[in-house]
């Protein structure tokens, strides 16, 4: 069951405009959000600098480090030989956290708006940096319509 903890990311979403969190009004620059939960509960959320790493502290104890940086091109042409239109990604990269220094422990690839999962099937006593049942990341990243493109959307419709 989920607990109160858990529908912060939406009480958040509702409560600010999307615009706000994801999409800057002006520019329609897109901004990369991620809810981390682990426990049942919302961790942490923040905007992602590309590249940069968050550290944030399980309910474990565990200190985790994450980046996320956009897909280069070399990643996209790889998977356009399997059609015209591929998600957009990110690198998602896992540190421990807990040395003097952080240890890269997993490296993925996720879809700008996905649910990724780390460490869920780890057993108490074997739990690793994960923590006992692992975390969840939640990528959010807004798709920002243009005036411009409503409007020339708007007349095509009109015009049939």
């Amino acid at each position: 069951m989920k607990t109160l903890n858990s529908l912060v990311p939406v009480a958040l979403l509702m409560a600010v405009g999307s615009s706000a969190l994801a999409c800057n009004p002006d520019t329609g620059e897109r901004r990369q959000m991620v809810f981390l939960e682990a426990g049942g509960d919302t961790v942490e959320y923040w905007e992602v600098v590309p590249g940069q790493l968050k550290s944030v502290k399980l309910p474990s104890g565990a200190s985790v480090g994450v980046t996320l940086t956009p897909a280069g091109v070399e990643k996209y042409a790889t998977d356009w030989n399997k059609g015209k239109y591929v998600p957009e990604l990110v690198q998602i990269r896992i540190f421990d956290l807990s040395g003097s220094a952080p240890v890269e422990k997993e490296m993925s690839w996720g879809g700008t708006n996905s649910v990724q999962a780390f460490g869920r099937n780890s057993k108490p006593g074997d739990a690793g940096i994960f923590g006992h049942g692992g975390f969840t990341l939640n990528l959010l990243k807004a798709v920002c319509a243009s005036r411009e493109a409503v409007a020339a959307e708007l007349v095509a419709i009109h015009s049939q």
